[in-house]
């Protein structure tokens, strides 16, 4: 199928570098099923065609994915038995829409799409495992820590590091290492902007 053509380049190429890999994503949505979401008549493969362009436009042509991640999480919430049986790809799309949201200076909406991330379960009264708590515990201070170093003050770092010490203890040997290094360079990053070398050194 087309969905498992675009998976496989993507895991198998990730971003595409050059104008050989570009062309490969291009093959794939010149498809006249992804040239058009009218052609997408459910909601499952409506999803499927705005997770494809959100793709095809953050790793293919080097441009933010916000109006699809946008439409995704309206198609996703509009039922919302699928965030019951499927919360993973909800903390996904919340994931990348804050991700694309900063990109677009929409700071606000970021921060609302990570406070959805940390609540949404209590909303939906569902329990999430202890392997999306952790998923939802790195990615949501990546971004906010991320915001924080695009906005300041960088003392605001003094006021979530304790709630961050406590996640890396109570997540521990669940996080992705690399997405735990690049929390830790952030911490340290935001204590060395607040003048706190000390700490700075010691994260």
């Amino acid at each position: 199928s087309l969905m498992h053509r675009l998976f496989f380049l993507f895991n198998r190429s990730g971003a595409a570098r050059d104008v050989e890999e570009k062309n490969k994503y291009d093959a794939i949505f010149s498809h006249p099923l992804l040239r058009d979401e009218e052609n997408a008549i459910t909601i499952s493969s409506k999803k499927c065609f705005n997770y494809a362009y959100s793709i095809y436009h953050a790793y293919a042509k080097g441009s933010d994915s916000y109006v699809y991640e946008k439409r995704l999480l309206a198609l996703i919430e509009s039922a919302p038995y699928q965030i019951e049986e499927d919360p993973f790809t909800y903390v996904a799309v919340l994931n990348n829409l804050a991700i694309s949201c900063r990109q677009r200076k929409k700071y606000d909406e970021a921060r609302m799409a990570i406070e959805k991330m940390r609540t949404f379960h209590q909303h939906y009264k569902i329990k999430i495992s202890p392997e999306l708590q952790a998923r939802i515990f790195i990615r949501s201070y990546l971004s906010e820590l991320n915001m924080l170093g695009d906005l300041g003050p960088f003392e605001q770092i003094y006021s979530v590091i304790d709630d961050i010490e406590l996640g890396l203890k109570k997540h521990a040997n669940k996080l992705e290492p690399i997405k735990e290094l690049m929390l830790i360079y952030n911490i340290a990053y935001l204590f060395f902007c607040a003048g706190n070398y000390k700490k700075s050194i010691q994260w």
